[in-house]
């Protein structure tokens, strides 16, 4: 098999998503007990909270058959999967959230340590790998992706000030529920008990936010913001224009402590360059 492209390999992963996406909802049918469920993300942006918790549910939650949606769709419907398409779902079906730290970037590879198993990992991800530089902390998921290694789903970024509570939070959590299941290893607590990590991530954001009182604002500006754009251009690029300022804002504004009012203060080639500079 010739080597494929990035873009290739994006295309067939989401191929592989809709197949995947539709099969769990001809699974659940009408009755659907996913409503039920109190999933934990920081509401910023619905569709980014939409696409945490549609990935949570493929790849991390359990039926009553005790299996996940993957595994009954490889049994199920394997007959209708290509080989890598197989591959992809086998290998996203092993993969679990945890929390990364950026060691370095050089050129399209990022190198990172999972600060919760102490593994370490180089992928490969060149659309973004020139954003990022060591010290990041990134709430992802990391596995095989065919011929590489790459986040699966979506990412997001962890302040820098609460990242010894994440650490302490989860590791309490973690060893509270070993005294129920005292063989449980840490990777195999990140898989089955992702929900605890979503929840724990989530309320470490929001203490930020109330430490900085800066939640409110952000959305005010964000309002403000929308209204303009509403009269500027259309609805697909207002959505685009929002998603990047929250994205700004998660990765960036909230550990400096300034808000979308302050973005005249950011000279944004200087921090361009200290990217590539660290890359």
């Amino acid at each position: 098999m010739n080597k494929l492209t990035y873009k290739q390999i994006l295309n067939i992963q989401e191929k592989t998503t809709k197949k995947l996406i539709n099969y769990i909802n001809q699974f659940l049918g009408d009755s659907n007990p996913l409503d039920s469920i109190e999933f934990y993300y920081p509401d910023f942006d619905e569709q980014k909270t939409m696409i945490a918790f549609n990935v949570w549910i493929s790849i991390d939650y359990r039926t009553d058959y005790n299996k996940t949606f993957i595994e009954h769709m490889l049994e199920e419907k394997s007959n209708q999967l290509s080989s890598l398409e197989k591959q992809i779902l086998i290998e996203r079906n092993k993969s679990y959230i945890s929390l990364f730290e950026v060691i370095n970037v050089q050129g399209e590879y990022i190198y990172l340590v999972d600060l919760l198993t102490r593994k370490k990992h180089t992928i490969w991800e060149p659309n973004i790998a020139d954003t990022l530089k060591p010290s990041h902390l990134i709430f992802a998921r990391i596995g095989n992706v065919i011929n590489h290694k790459g986040f699966i789903g979506n990412i997001s970024f962890l302040p820098s000030s609460v990242k010894d509570t994440f650490i302490e939070e989860v590791l309490l959590d973690y060893n509270y529920t070993r005294l129920k299941f005292g063989e449980l290893s840490m990777d195999r607590y990140l898989k089955l008990y992702s929900i605890n990590l979503y929840k724990i991530y989530t309320e470490c954001v929001y203490d930020v936010m109330e430490a900085d009182d800066i939640t409110s604002i952000l959305y005010d500006e964000l309002e403000e913001f929308e209204n303009y754009l509403q009269t500027q251009m259309s609805r697909q690029s207002i959505k685009k224009h929002i998603t990047n300022l929250i994205n700004l804002f998660e990765f960036y504004l909230i550990d400096e402590d300034i808000t979308l009012y302050d973005l005249d203060q950011i000279d944004f080639n200087e921090l361009l360059d200290e990217a590539i500079d660290d890359g």
